[in-house]
């Protein structure tokens, strides 16, 4: 990315795939899930939320410290990209998720998804929806234990039927 393309972005402001965050914390490892659990994205650490460019402060570790909190946080476990960028003498990271094929993803037992340029917390209806899609069954495909198909009755099954 340069330095272009991310001022480009910063000015552009927050999405559904791109969110801001001054700095590393709590709230940043539930945009990983969010992403996750949606279309993918990438934080901006040292950027606010209004778009001022703040800057972070990072040493040797910074990177790997923050790899190892989203992955010890989330389940399954998510290990994002993480690069930085220098503008105008300050230092932004940018953490980048992909999407996960099997969702939900959750962090710390409760799961996220991304509405608009927000994290919102989801149900348990949203968590069980979005797990039968991505892995292309719904609940009609569940069986049941409590029932045979002697149970069934055909006089019904012909009347759906003829109705459909």
């Amino acid at each position: 990315m340069t330095k272009e393309e991310l001022t480009r972005l910063i000015s552009a402001g927050e999405t559904d795939t791109l969110e801001f965050k001054a700095s590393f914390g709590r709230e940043t490892i539930e945009s990983c899930g969010a992403f996750a659990n949606s279309r993918g994205g990438k934080i901006f650490i040292g950027v606010s939320g209004d778009g001022s460019i703040v800057g972070v402060q990072t040493g040797a570790e910074t990177f790997n410290d923050w790899r190892n909190q989203i992955a010890l946080s989330s389940d399954p476990t998510i290990i994002p990209q993480i690069e930085s960028f220098d503008i105008n003498g300050r230092t932004i990271a940018i953490i980048m998720v992909q999407e996960w094929p099997i969702k939900p993803v959750a962090i710390k037992g409760r799961h996220y998804k991304r509405v608009g340029n927000s994290n919102r917390s989801m149900n348990a209806e949203e968590v069980t929806s979005l797990h039968l899609e991505t892995t292309g069954r719904s609940w009609d495909y569940q069986t049941s234990d409590d029932y045979t198909i002697q149970d069934i009755d055909t006089g019904i099954v012909q009347k759906y039927i003829h109705i459909s």
